[in-house]
């Protein structure tokens, strides 16, 4: 859910032309810290000997935005509508593991069926493949189940652990790995979500790291960044999602700055 909304030219010159003195026309878009300077210099304009050159200013600067507020307000509505799809693209992206987690537990729940010593079907020689296992010749559904079930932890069950410093026993399976990081989900519902948003954040940061003249971030260094601003930013983490069209960008500009701290290697 986006708190955010898109923005009304027509409200927002009714501010400006009417309340603009005190910046509530950059409230209006987001734009806080030019409306507290607003704000200061409009306080300025009763202290003596100053208050004749505040007042100029803030004249000027309401003039600007009378030409500026179109363009202003254009912006807005297009970050608005680019990270609308961001949040619609990372719910769907939950929702489709929270999918896939509900049937790999049904399957686990299920019994030995008679088919278990049927041969292998081309399908399952094909998601043995696709999960990086050797298929051997005369293998039954049985077996191919065994096997499935006896892998080793993936990747991303590896790099959750890893980000919460959770240790997952050696020699442990994927059932295993899984289990664990149910069992942690389920006392920590709300790291689910923080993890599949830092997942998310770091498909796009790269994109923006050129901004703040910094070198692409490796995943393990992203991985660091992000736990060096936790728990102090655990909560901002969390509300990402909510803060609509500044949460993305804020974000993504706290996390680059939070690396270049960290690895001053990485300044180009």
């Amino acid at each position: 859910m986006i708190s955010s909304k898109p923005k009304n030219l027509i409200i927002a010159y009714l501010l400006l032309i009417f309340l603009g003195w005190i910046g509530v026309h950059k409230f209006y878009l987001r734009q806080i810290k030019p409306a507290i300077i607003y704000l200061i210099i409009y306080l300025f304009c009763f202290v003596p000997y100053v208050s004749i050159i505040a007042s100029f200013v803030l004249l000027i600067l309401i003039i600007i935005d009378l030409f500026t507020l179109p363009g202003k307000v254009k912006s807005f509505n297009y970050e608005y509508k680019k990270n609308i799809d961001c949040f619609q693209k990372l719910e769907k992206e939950q929702q489709q593991a929270k999918q896939k987690s509900k049937q790999e537990k049904e399957k686990k729940q299920t019994s030995k069926h008679d088919w278990h010593d049927d041969p292998a079907t081309d399908k399952q020689i094909q998601y043995l493949n696709s999960l990086g296992l050797k298929y051997k010749s005369g293998m039954t559904k049985g077996d191919v189940s065994k096997l499935i079930d006896s892998r080793p932890p993936d990747k991303e069950q590896r790099e959750f652990c890893k980000f919460f410093d959770i240790k997952i026993p050696r020699g442990s399976k994927y059932n295993d790995a899984e289990k664990i990081v149910d069992d942690y989900i389920e006392e920590n519902e709300k790291d689910y979500d923080l993890f599949e948003i830092v997942q998310y954040i770091y498909e796009e940061i790269n994109d923006y790291t050129s901004e703040f003249h910094c070198k692409k971030i490796s995943k393990a260094r992203y991985i660091e960044t992000i736990k060096s601003l936790l728990p102090k930013r655990k909560k901002s983490l969390l509300n990402f999602y909510n803060q609509g069209v500044v949460g993305l960008d804020n974000m993504e500009e706290l996390i680059i700055k939070a690396a270049l701290k960290l690895y001053p290697e990485l300044e180009k």
